[in-house]
């Protein structure tokens, strides 16, 4: 018995680490799973959670899943359990049943900003978007300040082919963290693919500003400027790219005809 009990003390030491609960580019940031210590306190139905959360750390599915299902049975309103098994699910591509896991997390955690935004998640895989959009709208509601939930549901509307609101989703991520270049390239690139060139080269600048030396945003800069006749522009941005990877044929041949312009 005491064995055992040493057991359980070191799982919960371990897992005061584990994961946390959240809700991303144009792919989305799958949701955290849940699993996190309250209390050093357990019961056993807190035991099979816990040991079932350090299965999923170890990325053992199978038994983790044994486990939160153990954790239903004995209390069927026990929300993390649910939620992680949402996340077992959409890992194991059970769309369906993923969403009925968040959706009864939801139920159990109704001011939660991160169930609805995993509920959300699951139900962009699952190509239902409206009803992902919905529970996106929720989030932001609860937690409006999460740039991770604007930056998922622009990818949702993106791929409604909703170009208008993904824009503005992005943009009020970026807003909330300006400093996040992987957010602001997000953008930069919806706008370069949808040929909004003008609107996408300060986008591009501003990552460049965080990340000065990075090849691909010199290289699309070059591309940018060309392609709204800032040949000057576009020649200095392919130098510096050219600095990095002077071999690079194509590179040469794009400043070459930014010269002749």
């Amino acid at each position: 018995m005491r064995s055992r009990s040493l057991s359980i003390l070191l799982v919960i030491l371990a897992l005061f680490t584990m994961f946390g609960c959240g809700g991303q580019t144009a792919t989305q940031e799958k949701p955290a799973t849940p699993a996190q210590a309250d209390t050093p306190d357990m019961s056993e139905v807190d035991e099979h959670y816990y040991i079932g959360a350090e299965y999923l750390k170890n990325d053992m599915l199978v038994e983790a899943q044994r486990e939160f299902k153990a954790v239903i049975e004995m209390d069927p309103d026990y929300e993390k359990a649910h939620r992680s098994l949402g996340w077992i699910y959409l890992e194991q591509g059970r769309l369906d049943e993923s969403i009925a896991a968040y959706k009864k997390s939801v139920e159990l955690a109704p001011d939660d900003a991160s169930a609805f935004a995993s509920l959300a998640y699951a139900y962009t895989g699952a190509g239902e978007f409206d009803l992902a959009i919905e529970n996106y709208m929720r989030a932001n509601e609860i937690d409006p300040d999460n740039p991770s939930y604007y930056i998922n549901m622009g990818s949702t509307y993106d791929k409604q082919g909703l170009l208008a609101e993904a824009i503005e989703s992005y943009r009020k991520a970026i807003e909330l963290e300006p400093t996040n270049s992987t957010n602001i390239l997000t953008l930069g690139s919806l706008l370069y693919e949808n040929e909004l060139y003008v609107d996408a080269i300060p986008l591009y600048e501003a990552a460049l500003n965080l990340n000065p030396s990075d090849f691909s945003i010199l290289k699309a800069l070059g591309f940018l400027h060309s392609k709204v006749g800032s040949f000057a522009v576009s020649s200095g941005y392919y130098e510096q790219a050219i600095s990095q990877e002077p071999d690079d044929a194509d590179l040469r041949i794009s400043a070459a005809r930014a010269y002749i312009e």
